[in-house]
């Protein structure tokens, strides 16, 4: 569609002031001014050419980084160590309270076990001379019938 169409098809006809461009496609914002009016003089043409092309280098440059296989395989690869460190992270987060949590049973457990095995004043209780009394009686028996069948 020429300028004229586009000024002809708008609400307030062709003196309704510049045209603008539409968003881009590429998903930018459109950075492109207003086309320069009919009185425009030479150094503003000049400018807004001068413009337009920065405006389309930096389009094609977007463009061409967004299309590459190269930078598209190393951005993934960014993000995939991104989240493996973050993964690694959190794992080793959860490994160490695991020890922690760990190292707290097998406290409790020997503060437990002491506990039962000693009485208020810290001496080894009388069940655990009679526990360890029963446990030599029963291998010296074990012993000796071993030693009887043998003969």
């Amino acid at each position: 569609m020429t300028h004229a169409a586009n000024d002809a098809a708008r609400p307030g006809g062709p003196d309704s002031g510049p045209i603008r461009p539409p968003e881009t496609e590429t998903g930018l914002p459109s950075t492109a001014a207003p086309e320069p009016s009919g009185d425009a003089t030479p150094e503003e043409i000049e400018t807004d050419i001068a413009r337009t092309r920065r405006d389309l280098a930096n389009t094609v440059g977007a463009l061409s980084d967004k299309l590459d296989p190269k930078a598209q395989a190393d951005k993934q690869v960014d993000e995939l160590k991104a989240r493996a460190h973050e993964q690694k992270a959190r794992l080793q987060g959860q490994a160490e309270q695991a020890r922690e949590s760990a190292r707290s049973s097998v406290a409790q457990a020997r503060d437990q076990a002491r506990d039962a095995a000693t009485d208020d004043l810290g001496r080894p209780s009388p069940v655990l001379w009679a526990a360890g009394g029963a446990t030599v009686g029963l291998l010296i028996a074990a012993v000796s019938l071993l030693a009887n069948r043998r003969r």
